[in-house]
């Protein structure tokens, strides 16, 4: 079998690696890899376009440690989650990143185009599906309000309170 790898933590984007198989004398085997590196390759800038709300200095700076490093896709991609929270912090809930390696020799830039859709705040909070459980008991645990910008922190924080309150088991907000 032959497997590329599309990425690694030390800059080796064109890894190869074959492994064979091969029988043995008396009932074993061996096996051997064939591992052919590629070159490393080097994260070397940033390019922002679309953003508004957020600086290029300010995306920038979630990548920045990484600059002039061996490229580490996991990290690029966690950082890429990081700056889509940020959107969803403050009110962007339609924002997309779209990531765009551009490859010169082993040099990497990366391009980040950003759409960050229309900015929502709260209009309403339903409670739906009580029987036994009164609605003052869910609304002392919300941490958002009408007309506020919404925040997936607050959201997220809202669905571990409900649930730390020991009422459910499962909690869903949508």
């Amino acid at each position: 079998r032959t497997r590329r790898s599309v990425g690694g933590g030390n800059g080796f984007r064109d890894v190869k690696i074959v492994g064979l198989h091969e029988n043995s004398e008396e009932h074993h085997i061996i096996i051997t890899y064939n591992i052919r590196e590629g070159p490393q390759y080097i994260l070397k800038h940033i390019i922002t376009s679309g953003n508004k709300h957020i600086t290029d200095n300010d995306i920038r700076n979630y990548f920045s440690i990484q600059i002039d490093r061996h490229f580490n896709p996991t990290f690029i991609r966690n950082q890429l989650i990081s700056l889509k929270r940020e959107y969803l912090k403050n009110g962007n809930l339609d924002i997309f990143i779209m990531d765009e390696l551009i490859i010169d020799d082993t040099d990497i830039t990366l391009r980040l185009n950003i759409s960050e859709g229309i900015h929502y705040s709260i209009n309403k909070i339903n409670i739906l599906g009580l029987n036994a459980v009164q609605k003052k008991y869910i609304q002392r645990e919300i941490l958002f309000f009408r007309d506020e910008i919404y925040d997936i922190n607050k959201i997220d924080l809202t669905r571990k309170r409900i649930f730390d309150s020991g009422i459910f088991s499962s909690v869903e907000i949508f």
